[in-house]
Protein backbone atom coordinates (compact mmCIF):
# COMPACT_ATOMS: atom_id res chain seq x y z
CA UNK A 1 0.00 0.00 0.00
CA UNK A 2 1.63 3.59 -1.09
CA UNK A 3 0.93 6.21 1.73
CA UNK A 4 -0.47 9.70 0.71
CA UNK A 5 2.13 12.01 -0.73
CA UNK A 6 1.70 15.94 -2.06
CA UNK A 7 1.24 16.30 -5.89
CA UNK A 8 0.47 18.98 -8.31
CA UNK A 9 -1.13 18.14 -10.90
CA UNK A 10 -0.81 20.32 -14.55
CA UNK A 11 -2.37 19.87 -18.27
CA UNK A 12 -0.65 20.86 -21.28
CA UNK A 13 -2.25 24.84 -21.80
CA UNK A 14 -4.75 25.39 -24.34
CA UNK A 15 -5.27 28.75 -26.14
CA UNK A 16 -8.51 31.12 -25.27
CA UNK A 17 -10.55 33.23 -28.04
CA UNK A 18 -10.21 36.17 -25.85
CA UNK A 19 -7.97 36.96 -22.57
CA UNK A 20 -10.65 36.37 -19.50
CA UNK A 21 -11.44 38.89 -16.53
CA UNK A 22 -12.38 36.17 -14.19
CA UNK A 23 -11.98 32.44 -13.80
CA UNK A 24 -13.97 29.76 -12.20
CA UNK A 25 -11.80 26.25 -11.82
CA UNK A 26 -14.31 23.14 -11.24
CA UNK A 27 -13.16 19.84 -10.11
CA UNK A 28 -14.40 16.46 -8.52
CA UNK A 29 -12.61 15.65 -5.52
CA UNK A 30 -12.90 13.15 -3.48
CA UNK A 31 -11.21 13.20 -0.03
CA UNK A 32 -10.04 9.97 1.14
CA UNK A 33 -8.27 11.45 4.28
CA UNK A 34 -9.85 14.05 6.30
CA UNK A 35 -8.98 17.52 3.94
CA UNK A 36 -9.06 21.00 4.95
CA UNK A 37 -9.98 23.03 1.45
CA UNK A 38 -7.19 26.07 0.61
CA UNK A 39 -4.51 24.56 2.91
CA UNK A 40 -4.85 21.14 1.78
CA UNK A 41 -5.29 21.29 -1.38
CA UNK A 42 -5.35 24.54 -3.75
CA UNK A 43 -6.17 25.52 -7.20
CA UNK A 44 -4.30 28.47 -9.61
CA UNK A 45 -4.52 29.01 -13.14
CA UNK A 46 -1.99 30.95 -15.49
CA UNK A 47 -2.68 32.58 -19.06
CA UNK A 48 0.61 32.88 -20.41
CA UNK A 49 1.22 29.10 -20.43
CA UNK A 50 2.46 28.22 -16.97
CA UNK A 51 5.16 31.17 -16.30
CA UNK A 52 3.16 33.94 -14.18
CA UNK A 53 0.35 32.31 -12.01
CA UNK A 54 -2.56 33.74 -10.21
CA UNK A 55 -3.11 33.66 -6.39
CA UNK A 56 -4.26 30.55 -5.40
CA UNK A 57 -8.06 30.78 -5.39
CA UNK A 58 -10.67 30.32 -3.11
CA UNK A 59 -12.18 26.50 -3.19
CA UNK A 60 -15.49 25.98 -1.58
CA UNK A 61 -17.64 22.79 -1.75
CA UNK A 62 -21.02 23.24 -4.51
CA UNK A 63 -22.16 20.37 -3.56
CA UNK A 64 -21.88 16.67 -3.13
CA UNK A 65 -21.74 14.85 -6.77
CA UNK A 66 -22.84 11.49 -5.39
CA UNK A 67 -21.50 9.42 -2.34
CA UNK A 68 -18.04 9.89 -2.69
CA UNK A 69 -17.08 13.02 -4.87
CA UNK A 70 -18.16 16.21 -3.85
CA UNK A 71 -18.09 19.45 -6.75
CA UNK A 72 -15.65 21.81 -5.46
CA UNK A 73 -15.36 25.38 -7.26
CA UNK A 74 -12.17 27.91 -7.22
CA UNK A 75 -13.40 31.01 -7.73
CA UNK A 76 -10.08 32.94 -8.91
CA UNK A 77 -8.78 36.84 -9.28
CA UNK A 78 -6.91 36.91 -12.69
CA UNK A 79 -6.56 40.53 -13.24
CA UNK A 80 -3.00 40.79 -12.62
CA UNK A 81 -2.74 38.59 -15.83
CA UNK A 82 -2.66 38.86 -19.11
CA UNK A 83 -2.42 36.35 -21.94
CA UNK A 84 -4.92 33.27 -23.52
CA UNK A 85 -2.28 30.59 -22.93
CA UNK A 86 -4.29 28.75 -20.07
CA UNK A 87 -3.23 26.70 -17.69
CA UNK A 88 -4.55 25.28 -14.48
CA UNK A 89 -2.71 23.83 -11.43
CA UNK A 90 -3.93 21.69 -8.73
CA UNK A 91 -1.92 20.99 -5.78
CA UNK A 92 -2.07 18.64 -2.41
CA UNK A 93 -0.46 19.53 0.30
CA UNK A 94 0.09 17.60 4.00
CA UNK A 95 0.33 14.31 2.65
CA UNK A 96 -3.39 14.28 3.00
CA UNK A 97 -4.63 11.20 0.62
CA UNK A 98 -7.55 12.55 -1.94
CA UNK A 99 -8.39 12.50 -5.45
CA UNK A 100 -9.28 14.27 -8.41
CA UNK A 101 -11.42 12.82 -10.90
CA UNK A 102 -12.41 15.69 -13.58
CA UNK A 103 -11.59 19.61 -14.15
CA UNK A 104 -13.68 22.18 -15.68
CA UNK A 105 -13.22 26.06 -16.24
CA UNK A 106 -15.30 28.64 -17.05
CA UNK A 107 -14.31 31.84 -18.02
CA UNK A 108 -16.06 35.68 -18.20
Amino acid sequence: MLGATNMTLKPSAITLSAEPNTAGLYLLHKAVDAVTLNTDLKARVSLDGGSNWSSFGTLETVCAYDADYSLLKASIDVSALTGTSFVWEITTLNAKSQRVRAVAALFS
